[in-house]
């Protein structure tokens, strides 16, 4: 395991606390499996270092959220849906339909995606 531990968000729930996975989660987890620094991550995925280190700890977003994701997905193979927290790896990955469904409505509806 890690020498540190990360933050993960705990969701409450009627059978009590389970741990979900926020973008910042999920974005870090892949950054860490291609055993990248947060400066290397940022430059495959064409960000600037300081904004990338403010998702993944969770302080901000990224205004295009779906494009980032789209290109964590090109570097690393990581569905971008994954990534966006609609499916889970047992779902069979990239969800296209729904991303280019999010692509249609992101500049009529104010997204707030929960992982």
């Amino acid at each position: 395991m890690y020498p540190y531990s990360f933050p993960m968000s705990i969701m409450t729930t009627v059978t009590g606390r389970v741990p979900s996975w926020t973008f910042a989660d999920r974005i870090r987890k892949a950054r860490i499996e291609m055993s990248l620094t947060q400066a290397q991550f940022a430059e495959r995925i064409h960000a600037k270092e300081p904004a990338y280190a403010q998702w993944e700890a969770g302080n901000a977003k990224p205004r295009n959220l779906i494009e980032v994701a789209r290109r964590i997905e090109q570097v690393t193979g990581i569905s971008a849906a994954w990534l966006l927290g609609l499916t889970e790896p047992s779902d069979g990955g990239s969800n296209l339909e729904t991303l280019r469904s999010l692509d249609e409505c992101k500049d009529h509806v104010n997204l707030r995606l929960v992982a």
